[in-house]
C-alpha cells in the first residue's frame, strides 16, 4: 500500500498536464500512487496521460464520462489505496519535496488526520509568484485548527491539505456533483471533524492563475450558477453543523460566521443584473444573525448588514478585489 494517493482530475488541459504530472512523478519521496481521472476530456490530454502511464507504473489512469470536478474527485477517492490522499488540479503543480515534507510530519505524528500546507499563486502571463500566507500551527484538534485558519487564510481549497484516507472514508466525505465552488461546500466541515491536524510552513502547492479561470473568463450564466451553488453549499453546511452534536457550540458560532461571510464576499462575482435576487436570498437566510460580533469592527459590520444589506454589498463587499 503506498503512503500517498495523489488524485488528479483531468479535463481539457493539454497545455498544462505535462508540467502537472512531471511535478508529481519527480517527487523526492517515491512512495506514492497517482490516480489520474480522465473526466471525458475532449483535447489531447488523454494522449499525455497515456504516455506518462507507460513510463511510470505509479500512475493509475482511469477514464469516465464527463461529470465535473467533484465527480472526478469522488471517483478518485474510491480508487485510492494510499494512507493519505492529496488532490492536485491538472493545471497546477507541486514542489518536488512536498511529499517528503508531509511524510516527515506524519512520521512524528502518525495519528494526524489532516495536514495543511502553504500555497504559491503563480500568474501564467506575468510569471509573478505570490505567497498566499496562511496560519502555521502545531498539532491541535480540527476545531481549534478551523478557528486558527479563519483568521487570515484561504481556507477552502481541497488541494491545500493532505487527508488521512481512513478519516476521509470514515465520514464518507463527498464533493457535491454538478455544483461549482465545491471546495467551499465540504472543506470547512472536513476541518472541524478532524481529531488532529496541523499546518506546516512549507509552500508546496503552485496554484496557476490563467485566462480560462472562473474569474477571468466565465460567462454570466456560469457566474450566476456559481452564486446559486454557493447558496446551496451554505445551506448544506449550516444543516450539517447545526445537527452535529460532536462539534462544540463555540466552534459552531465561528463556523456559521465563516460561511456567512463567504456568502457576502461572493457577491463580488455576481452579475449586476442578478445582484438584487442574490441579496434577496441573503436576506431570506437572515445572514446577519450568523456573524460574530465579539469586537467593535465585527459588531459594526454586523449592524450595517442587519439594517442595510444592500448598502453593504454595493458599497463595501463589491469593492473588495
Amino acid at each position: 500500500m503506498p503512503k500517498f494517493s495523489i488524485i488528479v482530475p483531468v479535463y481539457n488541459v493539454e497545455d498544462y498536464i505535462e508540467k502537472c504530472l512531471d511535478s508529481i512523478c519527480n517527487q523526492t519521496l517515491e512512495d506514492f500512487e497517482v490516480i489520474v481521472v480522465n473526466d471525458g476530456t475532449k483535447d489531447n490530454s488523454g494522449y499525455f496521460i497515456d504516455e506518462f502511464a507507460k513510463k511510470d507504473k505509479r500512475i493509475r489512469s482511469f477514464k469516465k464520462r464527463n461529470g465535473g470536478l467533484s465527480s472526478a474527485r469522488n471517483f478518485g477517492v474510491k480508487k485510492a489505496r494510499g494512507s493519505y490522499i492529496l488532490f492536485v488540479d491538472s493545471d497546477d503543480y507541486i514542489e518536488k519535496d512536498l511529499l517528503k515534507k508531509l511524510n516527515t510530519v506524519i512520521e512524528k505524528n502518525k495519528d494526524l488526520e489532516l495536514i495543511r500546507f502553504q500555497i504559491n499563486e503563480v500568474n501564467e502571463y506575468t510569471g509573478i509568484t505570490k505567497k498566499l500566507d496562511s496560519t502555521v500551527f502545531d498539532v491541535c484538534s480540527g476545531e481549534e485548527g478551523f478557528v486558527k485558519l479563519t483568521t487570515n487564510s484561504l481556507l477552502e481549497p481541497a488541494w491545500a491539505y493532505a487527508y488521512k484516507s481512513d478519516f476521509f472514508k470514515k465520514y464518507n466525505f463527498m464533493y457535491a456533483s454538478g455544483k461549482l465552488h465545491e471546495d467551499f461546500g465540504l472543506t470547512p466541515y472536513i476541518i472541524v471533524k478532524a481529531k488532529k491536524m496541523c499546518s506546516i510552513d512549507y509552500y508546496g502547492y503552485n496554484y496557476l492563475i490563467r485566462e480560462n479561470s472562473i474569474m477571468t473568463s466565465a460567462s454570466e450564466d456560469k457566474l450566476i450558477a456559481r452564486a446559486n451553488d454557493t447558496l446551496y453549499h451554505f445551506d448544506n453546511l449550516l444543516k450539517w453543523i447545526d445537527e452535529d452534536k460532536g462539534v462544540s457550540e463555540d466552534t459552531k458560532k465561528v463556523f456559521r460566521s465563516f460561511i456567512a461571510n463567504v456568502l457576502i464576499s461572493k457577491s463580488i462575482i455576481v452579475p449586476k443584473a442578478y445582484l438584487k435576487f442574490y441579496i434577496k436570498e441573503l436576506k431570506k437566510r437572515n445572514i446577519s444573525k450568523y456573524l460574530l460580533s465579539n469586537n467593535i469592527p465585527r459588531l459594526v459590520k454586523k449592524l450595517v448588514i442587519k439594517f442595510d444589506l444592500d448598502l453593504y454589498i454595493n458599497k463595501v463587499a463589491r469593492k473588495i478585489s
